[in-house]
Parts: structure tokens; sequence; C-alpha cells
């Protein structure tokens, strides 16, 4: 597209905004013609929804919408978590395969890959469509092809027949900080999905429709800001443009209608560069993310995505040949991928082995170890780490806390996996032995995932126990994992983000 169409079509979509007919309802009635499907279904991903936050603004009346239209007269799932790790591409591919991040492979929202020397990072605009070329699950797309599916601003979108992701459209608003208006942009795709139904006479079966919104002003405001309510107030506001427009066109009662999020937030008062936590604070060299997340609100949203668009890296898969990227890691021995800002995943490569080789857990708890202690101790020396989770073979996990540590293995009975934890010393790092349906768990077993999810939903850390022998099945997650600190104290470290170099 040339430079002259470019700045047409951002003129058009500011245009778009300004005139207000984003906030309209939306306009447009299905010729009797079309055929629709008897229990066509839409989805309605919203990203990073708070249920604290969420259920607040829901009691004083101010999502009235999904009251009226979801939870009046439907089911609301309320012990229900969400995957290890909780992070959006990750969860995505989840929701989209069923199987979980250890086994399609979409590990985070940006990874490692130690066998192709590659460091792919799915928030930069350079990579974020490139999700679907790097997991070989069957989507739910794929799974129903005789099926109508359509995808709107989610860029997991392979296999979908009609699929509504342009960067130059959405992105205008979404870097210029016009975040409700991204979130209407993707409500208004529903009108040209009844003008492309009128021509072809076919109605989706299944739609999906996701709003990112939330999740970006969590990020840059924080969840329990004005500005985070007055988002999720505006989806709602969404969801019952969306709603009515169903409603008129006579396909409400048929439609089983899923409202759904990815994950939640914590609250982060405090926070240190991944980079700079390992190079400076532990005194290892390392490589790491080329983005910093938070330089939109320092440099400026226009001049971020300039960065994320245009930088090149040697790590960069599609700007460098395999030669070049075995030469910048031929002397390289560790890869930190932070993800979320709760979580870092660590690579470790151990004397003149090749990066494909993965560390023993020995090997691990060597590396830079202090005299006479091990790598785990050097780490959780630091404050602003709060529990280190270490792979030990293809069915192990150590889990290390500030005062204890504890274990988890899977075993498998008739093709089923089950798990165990128990406490080797101090005191549980998990504060399972602290809430009684999960202690009665803890030190016996195993016991099903399906177990484990129930007894520890109301803790801390629920349902990890089956989830992290999963999660670092796949290569792609590491060989160390490092959580934030659960502590909300005032000054508290509570987040890493990314660096730039």
């Amino acid at each position: 597209m040339t430079t002259v169409r470019r700045i047409g079509l951002l003129a058009a979509v500011m245009a778009t905004l300004a005139s207000g007919c984003a906030c309209r309802d939306l306009t447009g009635r299905l010729a009797a013609d079309v055929h629709v499907p008897e229990r066509p279904v839409l989805m309605i991903f919203c990203d990073g929804v708070q249920k604290a936050r969420f259920d607040q603004l829901l009691q004083a009346g101010r999502l009235p919408n999904i009251r009226r239209y979801l939870l009046n007269g439907g089911v609301e799932v309320r012990r229900a978590t969400t995957i290890m790790p909780s992070i959006t591409y990750a969860v995505t591919a989840t929701l989209l395969t069923g199987r979980t991040p250890g086994h399609h492979g979409i590990v985070d929202n940006a990874y490692f890959d130690r066998h192709k020397l590659t460091y792919r990072d799915f928030e930069s605009v350079h990579n974020y469509t490139h999700v679907v070329d790097d997991f070989q699950d069957r989507t739910l797309y794929e799974m129903a092809p005789d099926r109508y599916g359509a995808s709107i601003l989610l860029p997991n979108d392979r296999g979908a027949r009609r699929s509504f992701n342009n960067v130059m459209k959405v992105g205008a608003a979404w870097f210029l900080g016009l975040m409700s208006a991204v979130d209407s942009l993707t409500t208004l795709r529903m009108e040209q999905l009844v003008r492309e139904a009128n021509r072809c006479g076919r109605w989706p079966d299944f739609i999906l429709a996701y709003y990112p919104s939330a999740d970006d002003v969590a990020h840059r405001c924080g969840a329990d800001s004005e500005a985070y309510g007055d988002i999720l107030i505006h989806h709602d506001l969404e969801v019952g443009r969306l709603m009515r427009f169903l409603e008129k066109n006579g396909l409400l009662e048929k439609y089983a209608v899923v409202w759904v999020t990815d994950h939640g937030h914590t609250v982060c008062r405090r926070g240190i560069q991944a980079g700079r936590l390992f190079r400076e604070h532990l005194g290892i060299a390392c490589v790491d993310s080329q983005y910093d997340e938070d330089d939109s609100r320092d440099a400026g949203r226009i001049e971020y995505f300039l960065r994320l668009r245009y930088i090149m890296t040697p790590y960069d898969r599609d700007t460098r040949r395999y030669a070049d990227r075995v030469c910048f890691f031929r002397d390289k021995r560790c890869v930190v991928v932070p993800g979320g800002k709760r979580k870092i995943s660590v690579h470790l490569r151990i004397g003149q082995d090749d990066w494909s080789k993965r560390p023993t857990y020995e090997q691990i708890q060597s590396f830079h170890a202090p005299a006479g202690g091990r790598f785990s101790d050097r780490l959780l020396a630091e404050e602003s780490i709060g529990l280190v989770m270490i792979r030990d073979g293809s069915d192990a996990v150590h889990v290390f806390g500030k005062d204890g540590h504890g274990t988890i293995s899977r075993t498998r009975s008739n093709g089923r996996p089950a798990y165990a934890y128990r406490i080797v010393e101090g005191a549980d790092p998990l504060h399972y032995v602290d809430h009684s349906p999960a202690a009665r768990l803890v030190g016996s077993g195993p016991h099903s995932g399906q177990a484990w999810q129930e007894a520890t939903y109301e803790t801390f850390y629920p349902d990890v126990i089956g989830q992290t022998v999963e999660m670092f099945e796949h290569f792609r997650t590491g060989d160390v994992g490092l959580a934030a600190p659960g502590s909300t104290r005032p000054g508290s470290w509570t987040s890493f983000r990314r660096s730039c170099p």
C-alpha cells in the first residue's frame, strides 16, 4: 500500500471515530433469503478483566447490558481457572485448540526457541500475526471446516473463513490511545458481516469478537484506576450494541452467547526490567527482549509504534539467516523471556553443550550458584523474585519460595496423568497447608488435576499443581520460571518489565 493510500486510510478511520458513529447502534438487516444456522454461537472475548473490579461495577449497576443480556437467564461459571501462564497469546491458543500451552507450544506472548535460535515477540507489530505459524494444532475453525467461522480482531485466526484483522484501521486508534474506539471498531464489524451475508446468502455459524482495550488500560493505568473502570463500562455499552443488533434481526433467541476473559490483573506498584534484574542485580549476562512494553508511556505511542515495527535484531527469525543466529548465540548462556509483568522464563545453556540440549536439574542448580549454595538460592536472594520453579526431567518440577522447597511430580495410569505435591524442606512455598481443602492433598496422592483445581481454587496459586508440569513439558517454556512476590504491601516488588538493549 502506498504512503498516500495509508494516509488516506488513516484519515478515514479518524474521521469515522470523530463523527461519533462508533457509539451509535448498529444498522443493517439480514435479507430474508440469508441462511442462518439453527444454533449460531457468538463468543465475546474481553481481554484482561479483573474479577473483583468487574463484580464491583456489576453490583453498582454500572454494567446493565451484561446483567440484562448475559447474567439474567444465563449461566456464570464461578470456579473456573485460567491456564498457565495466564497471558493472552497462550490463553487464546488454548481457547481455540483445547490444548494447554505446554502442548500447543504458544507458551507466552513471547518465547525463545532453543532449536531454531529465535526469540519471537508477538507484542511487536512486526510479529503479532505470526502466532498462527508457530503452532500446529487444529483450531476450532479447522475442526469444523464445513462451518462458517468469523474472527474479529484476533490475530490467531487460522482456519476462519472471514477474518477482520487490519492493523492500519485498528492500529491508528490503538497507538493514539483511543482504546474505547478500538473496541467500538470490533463491534462495527458486524455491519460488514451483514452486508457480506446479504451478498453470499449465509450467516456465520461462529463469530469470535475480540475486545482488547480493558487489558491495555489495566497495564498502563492499573486495574484500580478510574480509567479501567471507565473502559469496562464502555465494554458493557459494546455488549449492549451487539445484543440489540441480534435482537433487531430476530437472532437473539437463536444465539448461544459466550462471554469470556483470559486473565485478571494484579495492581503493580513497583517493577524492574527483566534484563536489568539479571545483568545488574544478579550479575548474569543474558539475552532478553528488544522491546520495552512501558515505552508507550515514556516515548509516546507513535514513536513506540515505529520502534515495534522497525527494530531488527540478530535473533529475529524474519530478518536473519540461521547461520547468523548460530553465530549470535554461540557464546550466550542465558536467555530471559519476561511475560505479563508477573513472570520470567529462563533458558540456560551449560558449558559447551549445544543450545538444543536442555540441562538437567543438577546442572541448572549449579549455574551461577553461590558458594555452597544453589542457583535457586541466588535468585531468591533478590527482593523482586518471590517464587522459583525448576524443571527436573519430564515429570517433575521443584518449587522454591523464600522459606521453603516443594516438589510436584506426575505419574500416569491408563494414560491419565495424576499429580503429587510434597514439602521437601521448610515452609510450603505455595501456602497450600494454610488452606484446609488443599492441605488434605499435600503429601498424599497422586491426585487428578481436577482434584487439585477444586482444592486450590480459593488460594493465591489456584490450579498450579496440575498445570506446572504440563507447562514445562514444552521446550519453549524454558528451564526455570520466576514469579513476582504475591505480597501487595506498599513498596513491594510486584512486576517485571521487558527491557531495551
